[in-house]
């Protein structure tokens, strides 16, 4: 009985050191596929180790994993905004940080999910930047994927400008897609105008914001009153008048406040002189016009 409970205790304390050895001979498996470029099979043979109880805390095999998925990104999915391979990639070398105490592979790793993140930005701007009235609104969960990245990296970073970069962008895109049909993507250009008010609510001094708000305003003003030929008799006539005319006016906050911004930025002049004057405001306008002048001809000296 002695000598069966003596190779029993023998069993249960080398099972552990047979088990490391098992998880350890995996693990290198997966990374000999890996660098031989077989990068399906090597997530296969990594992801059976992270699966297994003792592999599921080895930073080294949620490091290799991190980088099989990386390079699957790369090769085959990196057109593709909603590359599940990219997701695993960082998903993995964050494990990999969680679990290596040490510290041994953190800077490599954090290096991996850095340029992972920059990509969920750029894929943002390309799907902004392409203004398909369908697609555009998943730029917004890229972005936010990048935010949430940063700031795991960074707990400390404040993303007020990013926020309002981005913010400035989507109105821009949004306002493009409103122009090309105005009857059509009305929408957008309520969309359009929300992301200036959200720039606007981070940063009430923002000039960009405050003249693109006008600027939009009295562009659809401008447009609604383009459409009175269409109008369907007096009543109709004087119902679009009037929405042109409310439009403008709210405007006219908007580009007064980006003038006292700047005065010396002679888009608010003009933008000022255009308003006033389509609001029968006729002196006011006519003194825009003379810094106008005064600007244009400071320019040339």
């Amino acid at each position: 009985m002695k000598k069966l409970l003596y190779i029993l205790i023998i069993c249960f304390v080398a099972y552990p050191a047979l088990l490391e050895a098992q998880i350890k001979d995996q693990i290198e498996a997966a990374y000999v596929l890996y660098n031989a470029g077989d990068y399906e099979a090597a997530a296969d043979a990594i992801n059976e180790v992270v699966e297994s109880p003792k592999g599921e805390t080895s930073k080294v095999a949620w490091h290799i994993r991190g980088f099989i998925y990386k390079d699957i990104y790369i090769k085959s999915e990196q057109n593709n905004s909603e590359s599940k391979a990219r997701d695993e990639a960082i998903y993995s070398h964050k494990k990999c940080i969680e679990n290596d105490l040490e510290g041994t592979l953190v800077n490599q790793s954090r290096n991996a999910i850095t340029y992972l993140s920059v990509s969920y930005y750029n894929d943002a701007i390309e799907i902004m930047d392409a203004r398909n009235p369908i697609e555009i609104g998943e730029a917004n969960n890229l972005y936010e994927k990048y935010k949430e990245i940063t700031l795991y990296l960074y707990p400390d970073s404040v993303m007020t400008s990013s926020d309002i970069d981005y913010f400035l962008a989507m109105s821009t895109a949004h306002r493009k897609i409103y122009e090309r049909d105005r009857a059509k993507n009305e929408a957008n250009w309520e969309i359009s105008n929300d992301y200036l008010t959200r720039v606007l609510d981070l940063d009430p001094q923002n000039w960009a914001a405050l003249y693109s708000k006008s600027v939009s305003y009295y562009n659809k003003g401008a447009f609604n009153l383009e459409r009175l030929p269409e109008a369907q008799g007096i009543t109709d006539i004087y119902r679009i008048e009037s929405e042109s005319m409310r439009s403008i006016e709210f405007a006219l906050p908007y580009m007064m406040k980006a003038y006292e911004i700047d005065p010396d930025k002679i888009e608010a002049i003009k933008g000022l002189k255009t308003i006033l004057f389509n609001l029968n405001r006729v002196e006011e306008s006519n003194e825009m016009q003379k810094l106008e002048l005064q600007l244009e001809d400071k320019a040339k000296d």
